[in-house]
């Protein structure tokens, strides 16, 4: 399952119960082995009756061999922004249907640039398997050792071609600037980043019919970690205004006069409340 509630994520979704709390225990299959690691919970009680997701097992133990080799984790990287192909732009790049992943951008002086990756390139294969979208991608080439030579079917001007990239190791900054930028996330200085409520979003998240800003990601030890914010919230209103765009969420913490706090309503399933945040 695809949740959008972090940047690298491949979710067993299951209904087996999970409390609060839960979070690094093991899911069982009827067997006894392992084939998962408990890791979000939505549940429109707060209790554990609802949906569960765990990280597959094969996806921990690759992380944990990195750690035990090398005590950190090395992510493969390609250089390029990304996003998914719908419908409406199959249409306009030549595909035959929806699927594979855009190229919007291609960074300088990366593997992609000097694979000859260009802008509006589709990719649908990596080492010759179909690619669903860009969560598809971002995994395999996350997991993708540095140095190794992959594959990489694309469709340019409505024609196959086939490239070969090497791929690179992720660097250590990657995603750091993005995630600190307050233009682009507005809340960062609180620990928190948040993005706009899809339609799809809001079905898998449970909340159709609500709108609001969802938090992509929690900075540990920040002081929405503390208060005991979480990854998949919904924040309905900030300092009492109701907020559904990024774009919002400016314009009313520029207009606070309270620029080193700010109080948000949050909601979990059925239930809000409201919090008090202060900055990291």
């Amino acid at each position: 399952s695809r949740v959008c509630i972090n940047e690298y994520e491949n979710f067993i979704q299951t209904d087996a119960a999970i409390n609060p709390g839960n979070s690094g225990g093991p899911l069982l299959n009827i067997r006894g082995q392992v084939v998962g690691i408990n890791s979000a919970l939505y549940s429109r009680t707060g209790g554990y009756m609802g949906i569960g997701f765990a990280i597959p097992i094969n996806m921990a133990k690759y992380i944990n061999e990195q750690l035990m080799a090398q005590g950190k984790v090395t992510r493969g990287y390609l250089g390029v922004g990304i996003q998914d192909v719908d419908e409406g732009l199959a249409e306009s790049f030549g595909l035959e249907k929806a699927g594979g992943v855009l190229i919007t951008e291609v960074q300088n002086d990366t593997p992609a640039s000097k694979a000859g990756i260009k802008s509006q390139d589709v990719i649908v294969k990596l080492d010759g398997t179909d690619l669903k979208d860009t969560q598809d991608l971002r995994n395999r080439i996350a997991q993708t050792i540095p140095g190794t030579t992959v594959a990489l079917g694309i469709i340019r001007d409505g024609k196959p071609i086939e490239l070969e990239a090497k791929i690179g190791e992720q660097p250590a900054d990657f995603g750091i600037a993005s995630r600190s930028d307050s233009n682009q996330n507005p809340l960062s200085p609180f620990g928190l980043v948040v993005q706009e409520l899809t339609p799809d979003l809001a079905e898998q998240l449970g909340y159709k019919g609500r709108e609001g800003l969802v938090i992509s990601e929690v900075e540990p030890g920040s002081a929405a970690a503390e208060i005991g914010l979480r990854s998949g919230y919904l924040i309905e209103e900030v300092q009492k205004e109701k907020v559904t765009s990024l774009e919002q969420l400016r314009q009313v913490l520029q207009q606070s006069e309270a620029s080193d706090r700010v109080l948000l309503r949050v909601r979990v399933g059925q239930n809000s409340r409201y919090v008090v945040l202060k900055k990291s």
